[in-house]
């Protein structure tokens, strides 16, 4: 679900930093309509989501 997501952004450029409780926190650098997963802090994202893991599987279930 979340590729079905990330390709409708073709022209966004944009990096967005997740910190999930009890996880090691992980970017997405959206860029060119492609979503690469880093492992790590981003150095300037434009966006942070900081949450419960069980939260975020939850809004990427559509639930």
């Amino acid at each position: 679900m979340l590729m079905r997501i990330f390709r409708k952004t073709v022209s966004i450029n944009r990096v967005i930093q997740l910190k999930l409780e009890g996880e090691d926190p992980f970017y997405i650098d959206l860029k060119d309509g492609k979503a690469e997963f880093y492992e790590g802090e981003a150095e300037k994202p434009n966006y942070t989501i900081k949450t419960t893991a069980k939260l975020w599987k939850e809004i990427l279930q559509g639930e």
